[in-house]
């Protein structure tokens, strides 16, 4: 399936409390200084959409993607503009007083939920005010298909530090031979074409700041040396779903490494990596889980499962001293006991 899920131009439509309906909609003035309400959303049925966009108009600021087409009829083109995915609607406001709207309204309509967080979809307007505006300026931001974390796979995790969209964060990604930043947005991945190489830093350097972000005003980070403040390093408090996935794409480069070392006999090193990532990993997993935190941890979840896969290998391994071999089924063991919620992570100890 290509990434892509659309190769048309696209443009902005908003809907504003009392504007003045006269005027088209690129006349009217869809980014006023309105405050700094969150945004939210909702899906209805397209034959739906107008009469509940103007009904929501009336107490609300409202904002519809639209796409532009170009069709041949009759030896002429004729333009057409239809929603870019039938039956979104962005409202303004805050989401308690949208839903009592709704229920008061339109019975059975209800704001959409974010996956991650499994409560209302929230949208900051520091985020939804740049994405209107590039969507104005540049008609090139795509509905992506799959969740954000479909295109880590082999691409760069970066974050903007320049430009409209500073402070963005996403993936780097060529789609149809220009580069975007596909990222997400209330929930949704959306791809934005047209982001200079320049504004960008890499995920190494997102994950320093994001750590120093963390410990700032701390005198002892209390960071150990070698093996294990190595791993330390990689984790950091999460701030939002792009955290989690940094975090995640981190601790399987120390898994990258640790399949190095044991490619090249340094047998107890590999081992001693994989053991203190496991045992860090289960740890921060277990502390996040207990503080409640809304991010949605599955993907580093998904790191102890495979490092637990590695470290079976390892013993499946004629190669491995048997001393090395006893040190992981006694520290395995060890993990299961004091992470039984996370034991299935590990497999089935031997």
């Amino acid at each position: 399936m290509p990434l892509y899920s659309t190769d048309i131009h696209s443009k902005a439509w908003g809907n504003k409390h009392n504007a003045d309906k006269k005027q088209t909609p690129a006349e009217r003035n869809i980014l006023p200084d309105e405050g700094s309400a969150a945004w939210c959303y909702l899906f209805v049925h397209h034959a739906k959409v107008g009469m509940i966009n103007d009904l929501l108009g009336k107490q609300f600021r409202t904002f519809i993607h639209k796409t532009t087409i170009y069709k041949k009829e009759n030896k002429r083109i004729r333009k057409q503009e239809r929603q870019t995915i039938s039956g979104l609607i962005f409202v303004q406001g805050d989401k308690d007083e949208i839903q009592d709207f709704l229920n008061s309204n339109c019975q059975g309509t209800y704001l959409a939920t974010d996956c991650s967080t499994k409560t209302t979809a929230v949208i900051p307007d520091k985020v939804m005010r740049p994405f209107m505006q590039l969507d104005l300026k540049c008609g090139r931001i795509r509905f992506m298909p799959h969740p954000l974390d479909y295109y880590s796979e082999g691409h760069p995790l970066v974050r903007i530090t320049s430009g409209l969209l500073e402070g963005f964060e996403g993936y780097r990604i060529r789609i149809s031979r220009n580069k975007c930043l596909v990222t997400s947005i209330g929930g949704m991945t959306v791809a934005i074409s047209g982001i200079s190489n320049d504004s960008f830093e890499n995920v190494d350097e997102y994950i320093t700041l994001r750590r120093g972000q963390q410990m700032a005003g701390n005198v002892d980070s209390g960071c150990p040396n070698g093996l294990r403040g190595e791993i330390a390093r990689c984790f950091f408090r999460p701030q939002c779903q792009l955290d989690v996935v940094a975090i995640a794409r981190s601790l399987r480069q120390k898994m990258a490494l640790s399949r190095v070392l044991w490619d090249k006999g340094d047998y107890a090193e590999a081992v001693d990596l994989q053991l203190i990532l496991l045992e860090n990993t289960m740890s921060w997993v277990k502390g996040v889980a207990g503080s409640m935190t809304p991010y949605n941890v599955k993907d580093v979840y998904a790191v102890c499962t495979d490092a637990s896969g590695l470290l079976e290998q390892m013993l499946e391994s004629e190669c491995l001293p048997e001393d090395y071999r006893t040190k992981i089924r006694k520290a395995r063991q060890s993990l299961a006991a004091k992470y039984p919620m996370l034991a299935a992570a590990m497999g089935k100890c031997p």
